[in-house]
């Protein structure tokens, strides 16, 4: 049996019984197109029965020649076992070639995330442009951003329908995995909303966030509006990208005393494990953390301020 028509209906399950995102699918054809160009250049046989382990482990090597990341050779690896979950399950082989194969596991960098004055001064700089109408739109995109953690695409596909001002709450309809989930708004990211669909123009779409040709804000324009709020801020610290406000509001939210449970509802997250992530702290934090043990002496952060430092020899 030809791998390339089973993989055709792989991603026709995925779209129409799973409803993965088209940029998934995506993904997943072009790293199935990968391993096609791999079992050319080694003269295999782009078969069902043509899979063996010593194929796969191949695989990952050829991927490492290439020079790619420990996650990029990951993602290829995911996409092929999910791949053959799907031959296995059809019926097509009782056989798994994944078993006992791995790739290096990947150091998992902290996040980076901004301070609550970088915060701040991002959200200031987003209201002070000279164009009235944009500052309020980017002033109210990222500040639900920053305050209710959303993912990219979650924001750029929320729909006038989703946005309850009343109840201060936002609709996910289609977040990660396509699950939907209820995200409450504090005052200051509702009070944001409230002034942009106040000036929203009229559109032939629902979209909440438009771009200044009125059509749907796409990912392009996001990014833009916050690399110029950033760079009005005077923020440069290497590694803020438009994912680290999601990071941002995970970390001012538990700092603020969120549990990890409910954190893991606001975000979305399937795993707790994933949420735990955010739970590394900055160094003040842990300081505080150890200095209200019962036995330290220490409690509160004046007298932390005033303890001086000891010399260890």
């Amino acid at each position: 049996m030809e791998l390339a028509p089973v993989h055709d209906a792989f991603l026709a399950y995925l779209d129409l019984e799973c409803a993965r995102s088209s940029q998934t699918l995506t993904s997943y054809a072009s790293d199935f197109r990968q391993f096609l160009s791999f079992l050319a250049e080694t003269s295999r046989r782009p078969e069902v029965g043509g899979m063996d382990r010593q194929a796969v482990r191949a695989y990952v090597t050829w991927l490492r020649q290439r020079r790619l990341s420990v996650p990029t050779v990951s993602r290829h690896l995911a996409s092929l076992r999910s791949f053959w979950k799907y031959v296995r399950d059809g019926g097509y082989t009782e056989h798994d070639p994944f078993v006992r194969v791995s790739v290096p596991k990947r150091a998992k960098p902290l996040p980076v995330c901004l301070s609550a004055s970088e915060a701040e001064a991002m959200l200031r700089a987003a209201g002070e442009q000279p164009n009235p109408l944009k500052a309020v739109r980017d002033t109210a995109a990222l500040a639900v951003l920053v305050f209710a953690g959303l993912r990219r695409n979650e924001l750029l596909g929320l729909r006038l329908p989703a946005v309850d001002l009343v109840e201060g709450t936002l609709r996910i309809e289609h977040g990660k995995g396509d699950k939907a989930r209820m995200v409450p708004l504090s005052l200051r990211p509702r009070v944001a909303l409230a002034d942009w669909l106040g000036v929203r123009p009229e559109t032939g779409h629902d979209f909440v966030f438009t771009s200044v040709d009125r059509r749907p804000l796409a990912r392009k324009g996001l990014m833009g509006l916050f690399r110029r709020a950033l760079v009005r801020a005077g923020v440069s610290r290497p590694g803020v990208v438009l994912h680290s406000l999601r990071h941002t509001a995970a970390t001012l939210l538990l700092q603020g005393g969120c549990d990890l449970r409910s954190l893991q509802r606001l975000l979305g997250h399937s795993r707790l494990d994933t949420t735990a992530h955010y739970l590394s702290l900055t160094m003040g934090d842990l300081h505080r953390a150890v200095a209200r043990h019962p036995l330290a002496g220490v409690v509160g952060d004046e007298q932390l301020d005033s303890v001086p430092l000891l010399r260890v020899v």
